[in-house]
């Protein structure tokens, strides 16, 4: 099996898997994306907002890290707790529904990865989605992922 090309984010550094979850994707012509400094910010915001509806955990904050390490942009890390997640921000700098549909799903590997969603991260994903005017929420986004690759 031939590996995958990697996603381009930031800079133009490659991504190649956050913590064991396969993040590889590409385009039907194989090409990569790109993710610009805001979008980064808006991830890394919404990630962590989401992660500390509940209280954080070491899992939450290293994947948040990893991610950000990968992106070209190590020192949003230290800002994390300070940046605010604003939905409205979001769907507009997220530009397309492909990239908020990226978003959720990469939100949702995170708050799994302590083995456990608790009821204050499906309302807050639930919330999220909404914003983004994508129905069904948490249960919507675990049914889509179910059998799908990011």
């Amino acid at each position: 099996i031939s590996p995958k090309p990697p996603i381009v984010i930031g800079d133009g550094l490659s991504i190649h898997s956050v913590r064991g979850n396969d993040m590889n994707s590409q385009s039907s012509s194989g090409a990569g994306f790109h993710l610009s400094k805001r979008q980064i910010e808006v991830f890394a915001a919404g990630l962590y907002h989401l992660s500390a509806c509940d209280g954080i955990t070491e899992e939450e904050t290293a994947i948040i890290h990893d991610f950000l390490v990968d992106a070209g942009a190590p020192g949003l890390t230290e800002a994390l707790a300070g940046m605010v997640f604003d939905p409205v921000n979001a769907y507009e700098v997220l530009e397309t529904s492909w990239l908020r549909r990226l978003f959720l799903r990469a939100a949702l590997l995170v708050i799994q990865s302590d083995g456990r969603v608790s009821s204050e991260e499906q309302e807050t994903i639930d919330w999220m989605a909404s914003a983004f005017g994508i129905e069904g929420g948490y249960a919507a986004l675990v049914d889509e992922l179910q059998g799908a690759s990011l």
